[in-house]
């Protein structure tokens, strides 16, 4: 299955291995996986940082958050659902 093209970035390269960062348009079923065994690689690690605007940050591991009212409006309009009527 085709999906849109996905940036990859070099972040570091040492020793143990490199830190790539994969940006994706649509995820698919151990994509990144997929594609770094097409050129060769392994994965030893996976973090997701990021989904559309929301971030990981200031989250402990397995951890979640409520979404504030902007933040589902930001989501529904993402998804074309639009604004949600009260």
């Amino acid at each position: 299955v085709r999906t849109h093209p996905a940036r990859v970035d070099v972040l570091r390269v040492g020793k143990e291995g490199a830190q790539l960062r994969f940006v994706l348009h649509e995820g698919r079923n151990r994509q990144v996986r997929n594609m770094a065994e097409a050129v060769g690689l392994s994965v030893r690690s996976l973090k997701r940082i990021r989904v559309g605007p929301f971030t990981t940050r200031g989250l402990q591991a397995g951890a979640c958050r409520l979404l504030g009212k902007r933040e589902v409006g930001v989501l529904r309009k993402l998804v074309g659902l639009g604004e949600e009527s009260s």
